[in-house]
This record gives C-alpha cells, structure tokens and sequence, in this order.
C-alpha cells in the first residue's frame, strides 16, 4: 500500500522465492521493484536520508554503496556504477489488483498497531499540490506540467515520456524508441499502463484491441493475447511471449531531471 510505502520508502521482501527490493519515492511518486541479486549476492535497502534530482537515494546494508532509485544504478561506493534489474510492476487499486488477483497477499501494518487503510499518507495533500520536489534550486523542464504523471521508457541512449493521459485516450500505442519496438497498453480495469517489447522471435508485431475485453491481436499473424501476461493463447505464435518493459509512472519533474534530452509522445 503506497500508504505504508511512505511511511518506509523501501520493502525488503522474498515473493515466490525471488528476493525483491520494492521501492516508493513520495517526492517524484515513482514506484519501482528490483531484482536485488548483485554478483549471486541479495543485497538489502535502506533510506539513506540523501536526495539526487529530489529522488530518493538508497544504501545496501552489505557494501554500504549509495543507490539512484529512479535510474536503479549504484552512483557512490563500492559497486558504483552497478545497476540493478527492474522487475515488472504497476501501480494500481487495491480493488481492482484484488479482483485480478484474488490470492494475493498485502504488507501489514500490523507491527504499527493499525490497519493499513486508517493510516494517513503524509504526502496525501502533495500529490494534488502545486509544489514539485523539495530542492528550489532544481531546474525543472516546461515542455509539461511539472506533476504530470508520465510513463517513462529508456532504450539505448534514447528515452521517451508518454503522459498518463495520452496513453488513455489511446488506449494502444505502438511505437519504436531507438531499437525497442514498444507497445503501451491501458489496462482499463487496473487504471495503469502495460508496457511490452513487441519483437517476437526477430519480427515486429503491430497490437491492436481484439473484440473480447483485455485480449490483444497482432495484425501480421492474427495471434491472440493477453494483455496482461504478454502470452499467446491463439493462433499461429500461441506459446510465444511479448516481454514486458520497464515503464514507471513517475512525475514529469523527476524524469525530465534524470533524462534532460528526453523526447515527449505526441498523440
């Protein structure tokens, strides 16, 4: 719960045997998940209490090295210049992940003594409120609104924003960043973004919506899939399996600051 996640910033946690380093930064409201294995090594997070581009920076308990979240790259320490693999996430309402996954399991407050929904997010008002970041000195990009919400992608040396909203009215986008042919998917039910490489075995698919709802078809073989796996469950490449890509909802702030040359998506 992004609540909880305010109050800690950072959940050490093993899911299905996977260790996981689940990470919020309130500020730049970007939520990430990495893989924490570095050299056969779990490493484990803390907060360090330092900002880089008012984005949080992490330490690992194991080397004490200092961490970018929203870039996942060690930038102070004994494995600087490491970088971390980002697993797939969302961010989404808790009814609705629940509906779509009903034997999930959710981080309890329980050692708080309250139950997660009576605890008030302390960054609740600066969300929705006209102050960006925390440095004054942080030069901050006008191509968008400085809170717009955008799904930022990097391929290569090359990076792309995609606002919250354009992705909406889409509802579908295909599109090619450097060498990534990417597609974006808004996933009505879950009120997020699915984001995917549409390479398939050297081809390049072009997805658009079949007639049942969540379900995709690709114009080259008429292969079904599901949206929110990536799998194919029809026709020709059923089997096969789109791999998903990194896509963070993040301010516009923050993703222009780590990204200064970064393009915007046009509808």
């Amino acid at each position: 719960p992004i609540r909880l996640l305010s109050l800690h910033e950072i959940v050490n946690d093993t899911i299905g045997g996977q260790p996981v380093a689940i990470t919020w930064c309130p500020l730049c409201f970007s939520a990430l998940a990495f893989d924490p294995v570095v050299d056969g090594r779990a490493l484990t997070f803390g907060v360090s209490g330092y900002l880089y581009n008012d984005n949080l920076v992490m330490y690992d308990h194991q080397t004490n090295t200092l961490w970018s979240q929203l870039v996942g790259q060690a930038i102070r320490g004994a494995e600087r210049g490491t970088q971390l693999a980002i697993l797939p996430s969302l961010i989404t309402s808790w009814g609705d992940w629940k509906a779509q996954q009903p034997e999930t399991t959710i981080l309890s407050a329980q050692k708080l003594g309250q139950l997660a929904e009576d605890i008030i997010d302390p960054y609740a008002g600066y969300y929705t409120s006209g102050a960006a970041g925390f440095s004054s000195g942080l030069e901050i990009n006008d191509a968008l609104a400085a809170k717009t919400l955008v799904a930022g992608v990097v391929a290569g040396k090359e990076s792309r924003a995609y606002p919250l909203t354009a992705v909406q009215d889409a509802g579908l986008i295909n599109d090619q960043i450097g060498q990534l042919a990417l597609l974006l998917a808004f996933d009505e039910p879950l009120d997020t973004i699915l984001a995917y490489n549409r390479t398939v075995d050297g081809q390049i698919l072009t997805l658009e919506w079949a007639d049942s709802p969540g379900n995709l078809r690709d114009v080259e073989t008429s292969t079904l899939w599901d949206a929110r796996t990536g799998e194919a469950f029809a026709g020709p490449l059923q089997g096969q399996q789109l791999t998903p890509v990194s896509a963070p909802l993040v301010f516009w702030f923050a993703w222009a600051a780590f990204h200064p040359d970064t393009a915007v998506y046009q509808n």
